[in-house]
């Protein structure tokens, strides 16, 4: 490091030779696990020959780690065109945080386009048992903001994820497609519930050792209101890792996940003990290793719906730390558990947090608004909701009109749906949908995550 940050080293060594030396520091770093120095190292080499596929690799995987995201999508760029196979190894985790760099970068997404066709031109698809789905919707989404209709719909040719396809039926953006009966025949809701159990069920039976494929076909039985069968589905994984703990190789991070699935399948179904015991016993449980936070979250939603407020404030001090996705769901729990005691200060501080960390989760927000009987308020914030492009999506499908379950039936849950469904028919808020999109009466129990 001395030697390549003396001045004497970029004006008497070749350019050639600087590229090996700055290379083999990069690996030398990289070897003892001093990834920040890597990095430094790879992308002044690379400034010099951009052609260096590990080079690359390193800049890819630890630019947006150290504050040069744009390192990590201009590494994409290059990899795609000299090693689209390192871009097809991209773990679909480490990709969202590309994604999101790319949105952060450029508002207007001609970053995150960029980065859409780099995936597309390497051929990139998430290991199985994940889909595309959301990836084709995304790249589309800019393609049609910029008009560009035939690129778009042969990228969302066979999409059949839930949310993706009430999406395109009730968001205007994508009404050009529409006037291809080929593409309106694939926006029936119930023929893409079929669609997508089908493809869920057979990635998980080809993958029998993932739990993780099991939470994500139980994921999918969940919004198609299968509730008995996903039942059946996670009493027979649990039976068999109780059974046989090398059942599945990833146990220890889904048995969770399963459980919390189990409780959710027991709500729906109207048996709210069971579920109850079920989601405190997943909240007991580690999460990725750690202090649980999102089964604690699910459990503390749970109790507000059933009106044991007092309970779900009692949960808060157990979770661990959350992202701040997380955190207004904790203050969310927090102010309509309050609102419910009677206890200005838990409903007012939670609240409070929401309103001034709005975008973190704004359908936290809204329902914190609305436990707190502020109309106004919550329609103020759907409307900003619907008039933004990245919150747009979100309002749409929460506001759509979906079929009850045995959770709609909790006291508490049951008071939140005749206020959310005011919300939704405000002539205000009605207006604002019209402008971008429509309310439509949709086969299943939820879509999106309001």
């Amino acid at each position: 490091m001395v030697i390549a940050s003396d001045a004497r080293f970029a004006a008497g060594e070749s350019s050639e030779d600087q590229v090996t030396f700055l290379w083999q520091t990069a690996n030398c770093a990289y070897g003892l696990a001093k990834y920040d120095v890597a990095f430094r190292y790879a992308d002044r080499a690379t400034a010099l020959d951009p052609e260096k596929e590990w080079l690359q690799v390193i800049r890819l995987y630890f630019g947006f780690r150290y504050e040069r995201p744009d390192a990590s999508l201009d590494a994409l760029q290059i990899l795609s065109r000299i090693a689209p196979g390192r871009v097809r190894e991209i773990e679909l985790g480490e990709l969202g945080e590309l994604l999101r760099a790319a949105r952060k970068l450029d508002p207007d997404g001609d970053r995150l386009l960029a980065a859409y066709a780099a995936l597309d031109r390497a051929g990139y698809v998430p290991a199985a048992p994940y889909f595309d789905d959301s990836l084709r919707m995304g790249h589309a989404r800019l393609l049609m903001e910029r008009g560009r209709v035939n690129q778009a719909r042969k990228l969302l040719q066979g999409i059949v994820d839930i949310d993706s396809v009430v999406e395109l039926r009730v968001d205007r953006l994508f009404d050009p497609l529409r006037t291809d009966p080929t593409f309106e025949s694939q926006l029936d809701v119930l023929a893409a519930v079929r669609k997508d159990l089908a493809r869920s069920r057979a990635a998980m039976e080809a993958n029998p050792q993932l739990m993780e494929a099991v939470n994500l076909h139980g994921v999918v039985l969940r919004g198609a209101s299968r509730y008995a069968e996903g039942l059946a589905l996670m009493d027979k994984v649990l039976a068999r890792d109780a059974a046989n703990d090398a059942a599945y190789t990833d146990a220890d991070e889904y048995r969770n996940w399963i459980i919390n699935l189990r409780g959710n399948f027991l709500y729906a179904a109207g048996r709210t003990e069971e579920g109850r015991a079920a989601m405190i016993a997943a909240a007991g449980l580690k999460e990725d290793g750690q202090v649980n936070v999102s089964n604690i979250i699910n459990l503390g939603g749970y109790l507000v719906d059933e009106g044991r407020a007092a309970e779900a404030v009692d949960l808060i001090p157990r979770i661990g730390q959350a992202s701040a996705y997380g955190q207004g769901w904790i203050e969310s729990i927090r102010s309509c558990a309050g609102a419910q005691l009677g206890d200005e200060r838990l409903r007012t501080a939670g609240l409070d947090y929401l309103k001034s960390h709005e975008s973190d989760n704004p359908a936290a927000c809204s329902r914190a608004l609305l436990c707190s009987g502020d109309f106004d308020g919550a329609a103020a914030l759907m409307i900003r909701r619907l008039a933004s492009k990245d919150m747009r999506t979100e309002a749409l499908l929460a506001l759509q009109i979906t079929q009850d379950s045995g959770e709609s039936d909790l006291p508490f849950a049951r008071e939140m749906r005749a206020r959310f469904a005011a919300l939704r028919d405000r002539a205000d808020v009605r207006a604002a949908v019209d402008k971008v999109g429509r309310i439509e009466r949709i086969p299943v129990a939820s879509v999106g995550s309001d």
